[in-house]
C-alpha cells in the first residue's frame, strides 16, 4: 500500500499502538494521518512553520487537536519521543540539547546536553527509567531520569552530601531530598 499526498520530502513516519493508523511528517511543514487499511488521509496537522522531521504517536493514539505548545529549543528540532506511559515528551535539537517535558502542565522538566553536533535521536528505556540520545558526533548518551536512581549513582561517586546547587543540577531538582544537602 502507497500514502501519497505530501508536497514535500517525508522525513518520519510512525505507527500508532494497534496499527491501525500511520502518521508521517514532512518538509512541507505538515504532518498527516493515515487509516492504515484503507489508505485514506483521516486529518493533516498544520501550524508548524519549517519542516517536520519526526514524528510519534503518543501511548494513547492521537486525536488531530492541538493540546500544546511547547517552547525551549533555540535550534530545529530532530527527534521525538514519548515516554511509555504518555506523561512526558522528549525533544532532540540542533542546538546540542534533548529537553524533557511534562505534557500535563507543557512545562521543561530537564534539559540534557548531547554534543555539538546536535541531538539527533532520542528514545525512553521500556520503562520510562532512561533516555538515550544519539548525537552528531556518533556517541549515544544514556541519562537515568528517576531521582531515586540519580541520588544512589550520586552516592556511589561522592563520599559526601551533594550541595544543594548540585541536587539542582544532578538531580534536577529545587532541593536536595532529605537528609541530603550538605
Amino acid at each position: 500500500m502507497k500514502f501519497e499526498g505530501h508536497q514535500g520530502l517525508v522525513t518520519g513516519v510512525a505507527f500508532n499502538a494497534d496499527g491501525s493508523r500511520l502518521a508521517t511528517a514532512s518538509t512541507d511543514q505538515t504532518a498527516k494521518i493515515w487509516d492504515t487499511k484503507s489508505g485514506y488521509l483521516l486529518f493533516i496537522l498544520v501550524g508548524h512553520q519549517a519542516a517536520i522531521p519526526d514524528i510519534a504517536f503518543s501511548p494513547d493514539g492521537a486525536t488531530g487537536k492541538e493540546l500544546k505548545v511547547l517552547i525551549g529549543h533555540s535550534s530545529e528540532i530532530q527527534s521525538v519521543a514519548f515516554s511509555p506511559d504518555g506523561t512526558m515528551l522528549a525533544t532532540g535539537s540542533g542546538d546540542n540539547t534533548a529537553i524533557l517535558w511534562d505534557l500535563t502542565t507543557g512545562n521543561e522538566l530537564h534539559s540534557f546536553f548531547g554534543s555539538a553536533e546536535g541531538v539527533m535521536g532520542v528514545t525512553f528505556h521500556p520503562d520510562g527509567s532512561k533516555l538515550a540520545l544519539s548525537s552528531g558526533d556518533g556517541v549515544i548518551r544514556v541519562y537515568t531520569l528517576k531521582t531515586n536512581d540519580l541520588l544512589t549513582l550520586a552516592q556511589s561517586r561522592v563520599n559526601r552530601s551533594l550541595t544543594s546547587v548540585e541536587c539542582q543540577k544532578y538531580l534536577h531538582s529545587s532541593s536536595c531530598p532529605a537528609g541530603q544537602e550538605k
